[in-house]
């Protein structure tokens, strides 16, 4: 879909809702400038988030469950 400034959407949701998140990057340039595509499936209303063209996606996504498992009153084992 292409840019337009007349349209605007947007949801959120608690980290608590959060139960999944992908990133898929596929293609040179995204490897080479680290961007990809997210996903986050939630437990809310709005049941999948997409993020497009995120720069350093690992961190971010890692940082997203890091966050949400907090929020949960869970924790990652260590070194992850």
């Amino acid at each position: 879909m292409a840019p337009n400034p007349f349209r605007f959407h947007m949801s959120s949701a608690d980290l608590v809702q959060i139960q999944d998140i992908t990133v898929g990057r596929d293609g040179v340039w995204e490897s080479m400038f680290d961007f990809a595509d997210s996903q986050c499936q939630t437990a809310g209303e709005d049941q999948h988030f997409s993020f497009r063209d995120v720069p350093n996606p690992r961190h971010i996504g890692a940082v997203v469950e890091r966050e949400s498992l907090e929020a949960k009153g869970r924790r990652l084992a260590p070194g992850q």
